[in-house]
């Protein structure tokens, strides 16, 4: 029963995720779903950085074998030091990964899509 209902949610979120795409969904960058304030903070700060550093297209085809954490790639010190300059310098390696892997998912598949993940228990299915 409970994989019956798990598969008809992902299969509900895989609609979701069609259906914006093709209206083509404005999205803000302000997280305003994230009621944690520190946690909106660091992913308002990514995408800003991100945005900036014209770094969106390296975020949607990230795919190094050793995650956002671990890599080497020149790409993440730029986004990195864009973050401090924007005034976000409280990063670990692991929330620097977890904030990157949360906007490569907003920039897959949209703010909205992004919301629901974020607000749902299906996030590690998609």
């Amino acid at each position: 029963m409970i994989i019956i209902y798990i598969k008809i949610e992902i299969l509900n979120v895989k609609i979701k995720i069609l259906k914006i795409l093709m209206n083509q969904v404005n999205e803000t960058g302000l997280f305003e779903y994230v009621l944690d304030h520190s946690e909106r903070e660091m992913l308002v700060n990514a995408y800003l950085a991100i945005t900036k550093t014209n770094m969106w297209d390296f975020i949607k085809m990230f795919s190094d074998k050793n995650g956002f954490a671990l890599s080497q790639a020149p790409e993440l010190y730029v986004i990195y030091n864009k973050m401090e300059e924007l005034g976000y310098n409280g990063h670990s390696g692991v929330s620097f990964a977890l904030v990157l892997r949360n906007m490569q998912k907003y920039i897959l598949y949209g703010e909205q899509i992004h919301k629901e993940l974020y607000n749902s228990a299906i996030t590690t299915y998609i």
